[in-house]
């Protein structure tokens, strides 16, 4: 299983602010380690987090097994905003934000003006089914609450969706009795949170197949976790690695019990 190259950016140009997501991130222009133009990125600020690195991490870790397990997400990068760059940002307070956040951040890659919000009460296209339910799946094995149905963090178009803003995954590192037994978390009494999942009433007593997502997840194994481990900037490893990782390795060898639970929820 091939696990793709986690970009390490610097920020040139600041673009915008956006209104959506509590953190309000923002458009900036970057360049990789040689110089060379990178793209437009969608970045979050340290400064603008309560969760500040922990939210990194499992930003970090739900992209990177996203991208293992075939759930489209926008492709992620960390970006080093430095001191010059910020005290450019002509707003002050946004300007404050960015001078607390002169630091490695996350980022994902900012997808075309033509992906929008997926809208509120949307029934999902046919085209888009398979994801959609692959999607909620994906949702209870990182124990996610936040893809609610007035706050959705998805963009998509008619033959594209991706999710974006997994700060909040990996939800039991917040509960301490929940942290020491992880596994004991994925239930569908203690994951009940996921009926307000934006997925919910379209997925509700349909007939699911997660033949291909199961397969997918027994690929995620304890020597490609540690690779995952490994891409991660020191800065965000905080002392949730370890079960998030755990936790992780063990859920995907029985990947049907994951579906299960999806299926439980759904029914």
């Amino acid at each position: 299983m091939g696990i793709a190259q986690f970009p390490i950016l610097t920020a040139t140009t600041f673009h915008k602010q956006l209104d959506s997501g509590r953190s309000q991130p923002s458009i900036v222009q970057c360049v990789d380690a040689q110089g060379s133009d990178a793209g437009l990125y969608v970045v979050k600020l340290l400064g603008s987090l309560e969760s500040k690195e922990t939210g990194f991490m499992c930003e970090f870790m739900a992209s990177r097994l996203a991208s293992l397990l075939g759930i489209p997400v926008p492709e992620p990068a960390s970006v080093v905003i430095e001191k010059d760059f910020a005290e450019t940002i002509p707003e002050p307070q946004l300007r404050q934000r960015f001078l607390a956040s002169v630091c490695t951040n996350f980022a994902t890659k900012y997808k075309s003006p033509g992906l929008s919000t997926w809208p509120t009460g949307k029934s999902i296209p046919r085209d888009l089914f398979e994801a959609c339910a692959e999607i909620f799946a994906f949702d209870v094995l990182i124990q996610n609450p936040d893809r609610r149905k007035v706050n959705p963090n998805l963009l998509w178009d008619a033959e594209e969706i991706y999710a974006y803003d997994h700060e909040t995954a990996f939800s039991f590192i917040q509960d301490i009795i929940a942290r020491k037994n992880p596994t004991g978390s994925l239930t569908a009494e203690k994951l009940s949170f996921l009926k307000d999942h934006v997925f919910f009433n379209n997925l509700r007593k349909q007939d699911l197949d997660y033949a291909r997502l199961e397969g997918a997840m027994l690929g995620v194994t304890a020597p490609v976790l540690a690779q995952i481990g490994g891409q991660m900037p020191k800065a965000w490893r905080t002392s949730d690695l370890k079960p998030i990782l755990e936790y992780t390795e063990a859920v995907c060898k029985t990947p049907a019990n994951v579906t299960r639970i999806a299926r439980e929820l759904l029914a």
